[in-house]
């Protein structure tokens, strides 16, 4: 990953926050991504299980509606998933707004600084940069590599895999 010198150092956080959609909608099933670029984001559900394994906090930041998203993330057996979810429609402000993802932190109990958000669309890494998180894109989405970096990503990888396993948490 050429990128990879430019993000920063990922020990200096002790949790994160991951966001595994594809227009707000979980994209793991059976343990396969299924966004709309097939094959750039393999095991991302086992990623997400050797996060948590490794003691990292997790959380999804979706603008979807609660119904829909409990709805997606059960058939692909994410229920249980993540330490917390926050649904588009309960909160005041959607993405980029940073609100969403400084609320995230708050049930995380950390600050917005210490959180790293994955994300695959452009608003994913303005929220983050507006929030004051670290944005790493992920190419598993419909956004390119040089528009995510433009949005503010500090880093950009392939896939949900790469980025655990460039952390070095697990």
């Amino acid at each position: 990953v050429k990128d990879v010198a430019t993000f920063e150092d990922p020990q200096r956080y002790p949790a994160g926050i991951l966001h595994v959609l594809v227009n707000g909608v979980p994209v793991v099933k059976d343990g396969e991504h299924t966004g709309a670029r097939p094959g750039r984001g393999p095991r991302a559900a086992e990623a997400l299980v050797a996060l948590r394994s490794a003691g990292v906090r997790t959380a999804v930041v979706t603008a979807g509606h609660r119904a829909r998203i409990e709805l997606e993330m059960r058939a692909n057996g994410l229920s249980d998933a993540f330490d917390t979810v926050i649904y588009g429609d309960e909160v005041p402000h959607q993405k980029p707004d940073p609100a969403p993802l400084q609320l995230a932190a708050r049930y995380l109990r950390l600050k917005s600084s210490e959180i790293v958000l994955v994300g695959d669309a452009m608003d994913d890494m303005v929220m983050a940069r507006r929030a004051d998180a670290t944005a790493i894109g992920v190419l598993t989405g419909a956004a390119e590599r040089s528009r995510l970096r433009k949005a503010g990503a500090h880093w950009v990888a392939d896939t949900v895999p790469t980025v655990v396993s460039m952390s070095g948490r697990v």
